[in-house]
Order: structure tokens, then C-alpha cells, then sequence
């Protein structure tokens, strides 16, 4: 796909033809197909895609792969029912190929804001695989707009305890908020406790950057400062807590944590931008 991005469009229209002419038909070329969708489908050329994966049904009607990523390219293209309709068809074909079908297919639910039924869905994928870290993320968003923000609390902390660095802690913190001091400080130090396992700076950032968001800046410079403690060359860490700083009015604290932002990264636009702002 990328080769054929560098071609004029004749000499690309005339490699595309030969291709399928090759391949067209052919039930022993089926992944090609598939394959194809997915490069197109990785470029945001859903439509295209699409196609590609109709062609591999039509090869193989039992072959439960480009049903699924049919599935993806339609919720691309906002089409979440007909998406649905093709993660059923992965169950009915393959019941045991449907863990990442079972979490698609609820997040197409979401989009139709049927959180219940994500919910069933999401559940299911973790049953499949217990260490889904995506699921319990997507299952705390189903709960969190369902407005259960105990339960959203506690499917945010698991998928934290499972890849610390890919948590929702937006919603999280927004969640934990809403429990009683109790349960709240019982949470945080779960989540902690979970990142500290895993030493990640990424996920220290997020959390610092949900703090800030929700206007907790000395709450979001602790967390920076522990990124910073397993990265102390992290560009994005030293820049955000700059802006948590000045947000403090610490000005030549912020003009410090910025040139450091810079000496990590000197391509770093946005901390030359907030330099020269706090500067002058």
C-alpha cells in the first residue's frame, strides 16, 4: 500500500487492476483481500475498505476476520447498526474468535447511546479475556453515562491495575469525585498503588493532566512530578507542569520547568510558545 502511494494515479490505477485480476475470485487469496481492507482501513478509507472486505465474504462466507473488520469500517463511517449486524455475523461464524468483536460491538451500542447493552457486551470480551484493559475503560464510559459512577470508578481502577499508562483518568477522577471520602481516598491509593507497580510516567501524566482539567493544580503538579521522577527527560510532563505552575502563579518556576521541557525536546513548540508567553 505505501509503494503505491508514491505512484502517479495511472500507473496506481493500472497496479490496482492487476492486482484484483490476479487475486479476483480466488478463495486462496482471501487474506489478500482482508489484508488490503486493513491498509486501506488503517488510512481512513473506509469506503474502500469496505469493499475489499465484501470481497473476502464473498470468497469465504465462513471466514469470521473480515466480517469483524467490516464491522469496524462501517462504525467508521457512523454506520454503528449495520456495524452491530457484522459482529453478530463473527458470532454465529466463529464463537471463539469474538473477544475484540464483543468489545467493538458495545462500543457501536455506545455510539447508539444503548449503555445498557454495551455494558452485556463489554462484559462478555472480559470473560474472554480477563486482562482487557480496553473493556473495563470502555464498560467505566458506559457507566459513567449512565450516571453510575461507583461502578465507573471501579472498572476505570481495574483497567489502571491491568496497563496503568492507557486509563481513562479524565472520567476517572470525575467518578471517584462523586464517592464518599472513604471510598474516594480507598480508590486513589488502588490507582496509585497500581501505577507505582508498573513505574509508569505516562500514566502519572494523565492523572496530572485530569487534576489540572479540573482546576486541582497543586494536586496536578504532584502528579507531574512523578512522572518526572520515572522520566525525567519526558518533554510533555516538564511543559505540563509548567502550566500547572503558572497556573499557580509560580512564574519563574514555570519559565524553569519550560526550559527544561526544551532542553529535553528542543523541537518542542508549545513549550517555546508558553516560554515566550510567561517571558513576556
Amino acid at each position: 500500500m505505501e509503494c503505491l502511494e508514491k505512484l502517479d494515479e495511472k500507473a496506481k490505477r493500472t497496479a490496482i487492476t492487476d492486482v484484483e485480476r490476479i487475486i479476483a475470485g480466488k478463495p486462496e487469496y482471501v487474506d489478500a483481500y482482508n489484508d488490503w481492507g486493513v491498509a486501506l482501513y488503517s488510512r481512513k478509507r473506509y469506503a474502500e475498505a469496505i469493499e475489499k472486505y465484501r470481497a473476502a465474504i464473498a470468497l469465504k462466507s465462513d471466514y469470521a476476520r473480515p466480517y469483524h473488520n467490516l464491522g469496524l469500517a462501517l462504525h467508521g463511517q457512523g454506520h454503528y447498526a449495520e456495524a452491530i449486524e457484522q459482529y453478530q455475523k463473527v458470532v454465529d461464524v466463529r464463537p471463539n474468535f469474538v473477544t475484540d468483536s464483543y468489545s467493538a460491538w458495545g462500543l457501536a451500542l455506545a455510539a447508539l447511546k444503548r449503555y445498557e447493552e454495551a455494558i452485556v457486551q463489554y462484559r462478555k470480551s472480559i470473560e474472554a479475556k480477563p486482562d482487557n484493559a480496553g473493556a473495563y475503560t470502555n464498560w467505566g464510559n458506559a457507566s459513567y453515562e449512565l450516571h453510575n459512577y461507583a461502578e465507573a470508578a471501579e472498572k476505570y481502577q481495574r483497567a489502571v491495575e491491568i496497563e496503568p499508562g492507557a486509563g481513562e483518568y479524565e472520567h476517572w477522577v470525575q467518578s471517584v469525585d462523586q464517592l464518599d471520602e472513604s471510598k474516594k481516598a480507598a480508590a486513589e491509593i488502588s490507582v496509585e498503588r497500581a501505577i507505582e507497580r508498573k513505574k509508569s510516567a505516562v500514566a502519572y501524566l494523565n492523572w496530572g493532566l485530569a487534576l489540572y482539567n479540573r482546576g486541582r493544580y497543586p494536586e496536578a503538579i504532584s502528579k507531574y512530578r512523578k512522572a518526572l521522577e520515572y522520566n525525567p527527560n519526558y518533554a510533555l510532563a516538564h511543559n505540563n507542569l509548567g502550566v500547572a505552575l503558572f497556573a499557580q502563579k509560580d512564574y519563574s518556576g514555570a519559565v524553569a520547568t519550560y526550559r527544561q521541557a526544551l532542553d529535553a525536546d528542543r523541537t518542542f513548540a508549545l513549550a517555546h510558545r508558553n516560554l515566550a508567553n510567561t517571558l513576556f
